[in-house]
């Protein structure tokens, strides 16, 4: 069995970036910095639907979360690109508010979207 997922900690680069396909579709992108003991990796993501206008209210430059999702490599131009397509965010802590680790949030769930063929 392949297995296709992912699933990262660490703080936000910037914010998150809503905007919207010819379709009308929303997507969000933003990066994690994620410290990996002597350095730090820097991976770009990507929110879709209705779920990344929702978290772009929370998701700014510093906040510390937790993404789940699956990885997508793409081509352009013969160039090679990584992302993390995500699913789910959980916010650890925000930057205003000193969020911490709080299992009770009320945060929105991602929304089941099937009109993506990934």
């Amino acid at each position: 069995m392949n297995t296709n997922s992912i699933i990262l900690t660490g703080n936000l680069t910037r914010d998150l970036e809503v905007k919207y396909s010819k379709s009308g579709m929303a997507f969000g992108d933003s990066a994690i910095a994620v410290n990996d003991k002597e350095k730090a990796i820097f991976v770009n993501f990507r929110i879709f639907g209705k779920y990344a206008e929702t978290m772009s209210e929370y998701l700014r430059k510093g906040t510390k979360v937790l993404i789940q999702g699956k990885l997508d490599i793409s081509e352009y131009q013969g160039n090679f690109y990584t992302k993390v397509l995500v699913n789910s965010v959980e916010l650890l802590s925000t930057k205003k508010s000193g969020i911490g680790n709080n299992s009770n949030n009320n945060f929105p769930e991602p929304e089941e979207d099937t009109s993506f063929p990934f």
